[in-house]
């Protein structure tokens, strides 16, 4: 019985290691996360809305009336 104890105990603690881990990669995770929302907000400036024009609708005549 004291064998299967310390099993347990040890598996116990192995679990509590594994969980532990798992936090830490998930808040670092989290971290890395809001660093790559950060900086693609700076990276998406006002943008203006400038329509280029096409070669063929600049060579297109102008029709007058």
């Amino acid at each position: 019985m004291e064998h299967l104890e310390r099993e347990v105990a040890y598996l116990r603690g192995l679990v509590d290691r594994l969980t532990e881990g798992m936090q830490r990669q998930t808040d670092a995770l989290a971290r890395e996360q809001t660093i790559v929302h950060e900086l693609q907000a700076k990276l998406e400036a006002p943008k203006t809305i400038s329509s280029p024009v096409s070669e063929v609708q600049r060579n297109k005549p102008i029709m007058r009336l």
